[in-house]
């Protein structure tokens, strides 16, 4: 609701936030409870679903009645690496001033998955939303 934001920090937040969500697949239901979609362009949340639940989620047991034993990861820290600013098209459109994040991902245990991405946020509706992640 302010009129002016600190869009880096707002950038550091979103990516953060979208991280841990997204990785920590222990309080998940099942394959197809993907965190963090609510960080992601609007344009791009049914794709980006599908391809999670096809990859990263592809192997989460249902937990429907609470009774799942499969080890899954959970999320301790993500820590900023980089930050910086550049241009990324998208659709018709290009964001001159879209936001490129580099972050570590650290897990209370390690079970092999991703411990670094990049993230890019792109200017969508007064929002920062995650337009690409690798």
């Amino acid at each position: 609701n302010k009129d002016k934001v600190n869009e880096e920090e707002y950038a550091k937040l979103v990516s953060q936030l979208f991280l841990a969500d997204y990785f920590t697949l222990d309080n998940k239901v099942s394959k197809n409870d993907v965190g963090g979609v609510q960080f992601v362009y609007h344009d791009y949340q049914e794709s980006f679903t599908k391809l999670s639940t096809e990859q990263v989620y592809k192997y989460v047991e249902s937990n429907i009645y609470g009774n799942r034993k499969q080890e899954l990861p959970v999320v301790k820290n993500v820590e900023i690496t980089d930050i910086m600013n550049g241009e990324f098209e998208h659709q018709e459109e290009v964001d001159e001033n879209a936001y490129i994040v580099e972050l570590a991902i650290e897990y209370e245990k390690d079970l092999g998955y991703q411990s670094n991405a990049t993230i890019t946020l792109i200017h969508s509706n007064n929002k920062l939303e995650i337009a690409k992640m690798s």
